[in-house]
Order: C-alpha cells, then sequence, then structure tokens
C-alpha cells in the first residue's frame, strides 16, 4: 500500500495460520499475543504509537476502536497491531461470521460462521452476530452479552479486573471511505452495561498516513448518561460519545460526522 514516497509492506500470516490449524486440530488453547507481535516485527515501516503512555499496563478496561479500511488493508491487521503493543492479553470481541452483500454468496456466511467460531475458541475470544444486526440473532446476541457480562464481573470480583481487557471495534464492519460512521443500535448499551461496571474505555484511532500504519490512544473515560434517560436515548448518547472520543484520534478526513 502505497503512502507517500513508501509503502506500508504487510507480512504473510503463514506461520501464524499454520500454528493455528495445528492449535485447532489438537484441540487447544493458544495465546493470540505472541502471534501478533511476531507478526508486527515484520511489519514495514515499524508501527506508529501516537501517546504510548496512554497505552493500559492492566485492566480493566475496554479498548474500542474505528473499524478502519483501505485498499490492500485487511481488518484483522488491526487486531493483530493493538495486541501487539499492549502487555497484557486482550479478550477480543470478533464477529461470528461475515455477511455477503449479495444473496447468490449466502452460503459463505454459515461457512465462516463455522471458522470464526473456531477461532474464537482457539484464542480465547469472544464471538458476537455480525453488524448490522439481524432479527433471527437476537437470542444469540443476548446470549453473547450475558456471556461477556458475566466473564467481566466475575474478574472484577476475582482479582479486580487487572487482566481484564476487552477490545472491540463498535462499527462493526469497513465503512465508505474508511470514515467514521455510527455504530448500529444496541451497541451504545451493551458497553454501557460493561463500562457501567467501573470498566473504562480506552479511545484508539487506527489509520496509516505518511509515517505508515499509526495507533493513537486517547485518555481512559467513562460514559456520561443523565439519571433519567430511556433506553433508546442511551443507547444513542454513549454511541455519540464513543465515536466523538475515537474521533479526537483520528486525521481530520477520517472523523466523518465528528470531524
Amino acid at each position: 500500500m502505497a503512502i507517500g514516497n513508501q509503502y506500508v509492506r504487510f507480512p504473510t500470516l503463514t506461520g501464524t495460520g499454520l500454528r493455528l490449524v495445528w492449535a485447532l486440530l489438537r484441540k487447544r488453547h493458544i495465546a493470540f499475543q505472541p502471534e501478533a507481535r511476531r507478526a508486527i516485527a515484520r511489519l514495514q515501516p515499524k508501527l506508529i504509537v501516537d501517546y504510548p503512555e496512554r497505552i493500559p499496563q492492566s485492566g480493566p478496561c475496554i479498548l474500542a476502536m474505528n473499524h478502519y479500511s483501505q485498499s490492500a488493508f485487511r481488518a484483522w491487521w488491526i487486531g493483530i497491531s493493538i495486541s501487539a503493543v499492549l502487555p497484557v492479553e486482550v479478550r477480543w470481541v470478533m464477529t461470528a461470521a461475515w455477511t455477503a452483500p449479495n444473496g447468490w454468496m449466502a452460503w459463505w456466511t454459515p461457512v465462516t460462521h463455522w471458522i470464526f467460531t473456531k477461532i474464537a475458541d482457539c484464542y480465547g475470544f469472544f464471538s458476537m452476530p455480525p453488524m448490522p444486526p439481524n432479527p433471527k440473532d437476537v437470542e444469540v446476541r443476548a446470549k453473547s452479552v450475558r456471556q461477556i457480562l458475566s466473564f467481566t464481573k466475575a474478574e472484577l470480583k476475582n482479582s479486580g479486573g487487572n487482566g481484564l481487557v476487552l477490545g472491540l471495534a463498535p462499527e462493526g464492519g469497513d465503512q465508505p471511505g474508511g470514515q467514521l460512521s455510527l455504530p448500529p443500535s444496541g451497541s451504545g448499551r451493551f458497553i454501557w452495561l460493561i463500562s457501567h461496571l467501573g470498566v473504562p474505555i480506552v479511545p484508539i484511532g487506527v489509520f496509516i498516513d505518511e509515517r505508515g500504519l499509526c495507533l493513537s490512544f486517547g485518555e481512559s473515560y467513562l460514559p456520561t448518561v443523565g439519571p433519567v434517560i430511556g433506553r433508546d436515548q442511551l443507547d444513542l448518547s454513549v454511541r455519540n460519545e464513543l465515536m466523538e472520543h475515537i474521533a479526537a484520534q483520528l486525521p481530520q478526513e477520517l472523523r466523518g460526522a465528528w470531524g
């Protein structure tokens, strides 16, 4: 991918893929962070981290970032790059499937669902039905939310949440031109349910500029909502506030409505 007078060269992930397949065949769990660090070590030019002093050294926290997209840039590099620079493992909330835009590719969704759920289990991630929400996935989505909330409460109770670092891209998919877009309804309430337990949000901007692939860490915060607010208003308020915080970590041209 060309940037200015140089190129971002994303290394192949053959070794990572082979180790993942071997672990799946043996029904073993493996840590994602070492794989991420191996991959980022071969990235050219080197990964740029803005405001490294804001990188959380432990939990509890939610890492929330834009679902950045560009030609030749694949979404998995978002998780790889962030996991590589944190000192603790990140429990990613990943999509449970890719949805096909065309009807004739409908067979692809169940195939990716099988693959992605296996990957999530191997790395210890949480899977969530793809965005935008499908009415058929309401029960599955609710089950996923309960699972994450139960995990969060247990971590807070047992260790004070030191190892509780959740990562998610609330937009749920690639956005036109890589610009910020309001996450689907329901995502704000989901984030609020976790943060309401005392888990702060760390906004992260992911983008490519003339320096290369960049991560920009924002200051942690807790959502601010009024004392009396309806369910829908709360959801929208949390989503808007989150996008404002993420936008502050992005170049102007990627901030969308929050520019």
